[in-house]
């Protein structure tokens, strides 16, 4: 109700469900090579799984959604809810990570990710290689990516139901283009 009330009305985001009501379910694209796919408790197609409120697999929306959302944080936008001082903590780096997992104790620690509040900044996984270093956004593991171009004055939404699991080179590849193919 507070996510409702506070972000989705106030940014006019009416196709976006956290978690979706039962009327809407049969409207969500089903997603491949999932974790528990096929059972009861399959994320994202189960509704057991929409039901959970989880942000990866529990909140739905539409691809108009999608674009809205993403559009709240342009710097340029004429719809925001976050302040400039907000804005710029969520897309400078705040989270400094290294990967501390899979890594022999002989080798040197890496840095993975630079990660804003709640964004994935440019040099990530979903980067396009001609995005500005400004730019920001969020992919998710279901194949789907929101991105900012602040130089370059471009916000874009793409959605798809290929799962990361089902190949992460593909899954890499494919959200790369996608942004690519936005900005060029």
């Amino acid at each position: 109700d507070l996510i409702r009330t506070r972000v989705l009305e106030p940014a006019g985001l009416r196709g976006t469900f956290m978690p979706p009501p039962e009327r809407e379910l049969s409207r969500i694209a089903q997603v491949g090579k999932v974790l528990g796919e096929g059972t009861d408790w399959a994320h994202y197609n189960s509704a057991y799984g929409a039901q959970t409120a989880h942000p990866a697999y529990g909140t739905v929306a539409t691809l108009a959604d999608a674009l809205s959302f993403m559009l709240l944080f342009d710097p340029y936008g004429t719809r925001r809810i976050h302040s400039a001082a907000a804005l710029a903590a969520m897309t400078s780096d705040q989270a400094h990570a290294y990967s501390l997992f899979f890594t022999p104790r002989e080798a040197p620690v890496q840095p993975i990710a630079n990660w804003g509040i709640g964004f994935i900044l440019k040099d990530r996984s979903a980067d396009s290689g001609i995005a500005s270093p400004q730019s920001f956004g969020h992919e998710g593991a279901s194949g789907c990516v929101i991105w900012c171009d602040p130089v370059q004055r471009v916000s874009l939404a793409f959605v798809s139901n290929n799962h990361l699991l089902g190949g992460i080179e593909e899954w890499t590849t494919r959200m790369e283009a996608a942004i690519n193919v936005c900005l060029s």
